[in-house]
This record gives C-alpha cells, sequence and structure tokens, in this order.
C-alpha cells in the first residue's frame, strides 16, 4: 500500500482475495471495474472478477510496472494450468531492500549533472487542445509492426548509428514536432531501472519505472 505521504509500506498478513463471479457481459464488467476508484492505503490496489467468458484484472500501476505484471500473469497462467502446483520459488529481495540500497549510493554526480540543465533544458511541448483538460480515463492507442517491419527499424537505428530506443524516441518526438509550437521541447520518458542488486530483483512485483527528461532539437540547425 501506498501511505499518504508518498511512502509504500509491504503488510506482513493480507486476507485472502474473494473473486467476484457474475454473469454480465464482459463489455459490462470492463464499464464497471473503469469505473471502480481505490485509496493508496487500503489493501488490495488491485480486482479481479469473472464474466462469462473472461477473467478481468484490475491493477493500480503505482503496484505494478510493465515486468512486474507480467511476473504477475505468467504465475498465474502456470497456476491456472496445474491448481495443484505449489512450487513457485520464494523471492529472497523485496522492493524496501531495493530502496534502501539505491538510498545508500552516492547521488551528488547526478544531482550536480541535472542542476547544471536545468537553465538549458527547454519546456514541454505546447500541444492544441480542443478545449480545457479535464481530469479523466486514459485512452490507449495499438499499433503493432511485423516482424519485417521491426527489422527495417533495425536496420534504419543501425544505419543512423544509433540504438533502436533511441531511433523510436527521435521518431516520437518528429511526430510531437509537427502539432508543437515549437521544434525544440523536453520530453518526459518512462523506463523501467530495475538495478541489478540480487539475482531475484526480475521476478519483484512492484513499480521500478522512473522517469527522464529528454531535450528534443529538431529545429535542423
Amino acid at each position: 500500500i501506498i501511505l499518504e505521504d508518498g511512502t509504500q509500506r509491504i503488510l506482513p498478513i493480507v486476507p485472502e482475495i474473494h473473486i467476484e463471479e457474475c454473469l454480465l457481459s464482459k463489455e459490462e464488467v470492463r464499464k464497471q471495474m473503469h469505473a471502480l476508484s481505490r485509496k493508496t492505503d487500503v489493501w488490495p490496489l488491485f480486482d479481479i472478477r469473472v464474466s462469462k467468458d473472461r477473467i478481468h484484472f484490475l491493477f493500480d500501476l503505482l503496484i505494478a510496472d510493465g515486468t512486474g505484471l507480467e511476473i504477475i500473469f505468467q504465475e498465474l497462467s502456470q497456476l491456472y494450468e496445474d491448481p495443484k502446483r505449489n512450487d513457485l520459488p520464494e523471492i529472497q529481495i523485496s522492493y524496501r531492500d531495493c530502496v534502501l540500497a539505491m538510498q545508500d549510493q552516492d547521488l551528488e554526480k547526478d544531482k550536480q549533472y541535472w542542476f547544471s540543465r536545468l537553465q538549458s533544458l527547454p519546456e514541454a511541448p505546447e500541444l492544441p487542445t480542443r478545449h480545457q483538460a479535464a481530469a479523466g480515463p486514459f485512452l490507449r492507442f495499438k499499433g503493432t509492426l511485423t516482424a519485417k517491419e521491426w527489422k527495417q527499424v533495425q536496420r534504419n537505428a543501425a544505419n543512423a548509428n544509433t540504438s533502436s530506443a533511441a531511433y523510436l524516441a527521435t521518431l516520437y518526438g518528429e511526430a510531437i514536432k509537427i502539432y508543437a509550437s515549437s521544434s525544440h521541447f523536453t520530453l518526459n520518458v518512462m523506463f523501467f531501472n530495475r538495478p541489478p542488486l540480487h539475482p531475484d530483483v526480475d521476478r519483484i512485483v512492484s513499480n521500478f519505472s522512473t522517469t527522464l527528461l529528454l531535450e528534443m532539437d529538431l529545429r535542423g540547425e
């Protein structure tokens, strides 16, 4: 759980989860779950329901990043295929251990670097809006590259002497540039930061995501 002051707490004991089974359609269940609002300091920060032909999951992304969700679904799939299975290995390290270990690191050079960049970093891109922004649900737009298309992206990145991630970030910046009032702006980029402190780090379900300020200078000068 996450307390009001932003600190996290690992509860020593939690009750069993009751999975609600209903005869509603998957669309109706999804609509119900989408409207749920949970307090972050009250466990659980997730919900599981069963409709006619689906198992529905709702997770607060404060408690799990993309890798954490993959871990959950992988282990749930194993238990679904074999309900009697009880050999999932225990994890010998916690998210708290990782946080404490990272707090012990000397970050003075990092602080000096970012403080030195404050005066030169441009503002976030100013984008046009149709109306006043209001609090509401996020919308996800999904696209898929074929294996052939992804190979071409990798070749293009290699020809530009850069990584595929940097290449895609540049394309994203170029798309933002079309609508932004300036070609020089800063993006807030999310990435996963799981420190290699222990072999079990990649099996922890938590949110290791952090953000990086990425300057995009696409003025072509």
